[in-house]
């Protein structure tokens, strides 16, 4: 009978099965927070350049050049919070069968418990992702992130967007009305946009599935609207296929004005009560520069002795339990979100 050691897992054993996990593909970290840097401190820093494009001063070319003064920085510091999924693996497990196993059973009680423990770090794995795609959420939708949670004191992280950029229309102008001018008010944020960021440029537009559909139904009853729309890069599609589909990954739709490409996204996760929240809420249209925004998944370093003070995405670890025998399956991650520009974004409400 195998002793009580043979459940230990080593770290490069946990490493090698969070490898072999299928990772989700969350949308908005794909489209706005492609890059990913690890920082071997409790906190995450990075420096702002301030101030926007100058010009070079008119002197006589009889007297001196006139002296600039340096361009001013700031330094954004944060420190992520901290995660630590747990799941405990009981040895009466490794005795039921387990889902997609045919009856009578075709593994050992120890393949199991090895199957088990492999689940809860994919488990592990795809709460993270989720955290992050919610932080990626929050960030381009309100510009800041809200940390809060048990034994843990609510803390808000702002990135110092400008208010401007987050604009809830009138009653009048919101998208439902027949007056409504979506591509205006689009336009009018692109514009706000490339002024306080100094120069982004808005390419990409991602809305809900509620936003789209007042969008669409706009398209449809606009003649000068329908001429600015373009849905024919979309793979097998016609112009009559204006309706959207509930992809996970988010669908390219279209594009407007021959530059801003159109996504929708009606992703969900599960919250603390186990109620389903969409990523992006209702009526929310989010217009940016995937390129200027410089959004990056920070990952701090792993306050455990075990794991060297190191940063990781996604450190696992277990712990056997002597009495009552057990496995406990930890995984641990200090992430954060950030943009870099955050002026490079910006959020529309559309209805309310």
């Amino acid at each position: 009978m195998p002793g009580i050691e043979q459940f230990r897992y080593e770290t490069w054993e946990l490493d090698e099965m969070v490898r072999a996990i299928e990772r989700p593909n969350p949308f908005l970290l794909r489209m706005f927070f492609p890059n990913v840097r690890e920082m071997e401190a409790a906190s995450i820093e990075f420096d702002v350049v301030e101030g926007g494009r100058r010009l070079a001063p008119f002197v006589s070319p009889k007297v001196q050049g006139k002296p600039m003064r340096s361009r001013g920085y700031k330094t954004m510091h944060f420190r992520p919070a901290y995660i630590k999924p747990k799941t405990l693996v009981t040895p009466d497990q490794g005795f039921a069968r387990r889902p997609g196993e045919p009856y009578g059973g075709q593994l050992t009680p120890r393949q199991r418990i090895d199957r088990l423990v492999a689940e809860a770090l994919a488990e592990h794995d795809e709460m993270i992702t989720n955290r992050l795609e919610a932080m990626a959420a929050e960030a381009l939708t309100t510009g800041s992130i809200t940390v809060a949670g048990e034994d843990y004191p609510t803390v808000v992280v702002e990135f110092g967007q400008n208010a401007n950029l987050r604009k809830e229309l009138e009653s009048g102008d919101q998208w439902d009305q027949s007056d409504a001018d979506p591509l205006a008010d689009i336009e009018e944020l692109a514009l706000d946009i490339r002024q306080y960021s100094y120069g982004a440029v808005a390419d990409t537009v991602v809305m809900d599935g509620k936003a789209w559909n007042l969008l669409r139904q706009r398209i449809a009853s606009s003649a000068d609207l329908k001429v600015q729309f373009d849905n024919s890069l979309r793979l097998g599609s016609s112009s009559a296929e204006l309706g959207p589909r509930n992809d996970v990954d988010g669908e390219f739709v279209g594009r407007l004005a021959g530059r801003f490409d159109l996504y929708v996204y009606d992703g969900t996760y599960e919250d603390e009560n186990g109620e389903a929240r969409k990523y992006i809420p209702d009526y929310h249209v989010i217009v940016g520069s995937r390129a200027g925004v410089q959004g990056t998944q920070y990952f701090g370093a792993i306050l455990d002795i075990e794991a060297g003070l190191v940063p990781s995405r996604h450190y696992p670890k277990t712990n056997v339990l002597f009495d009552p025998s057990a496995i406990e399956v930890l995984s641990q991650s200090a992430p954060l979100v950030a943009p870099k520009r955050p002026n490079a974004v910006g959020c529309l409400v559309v209805k309310t």
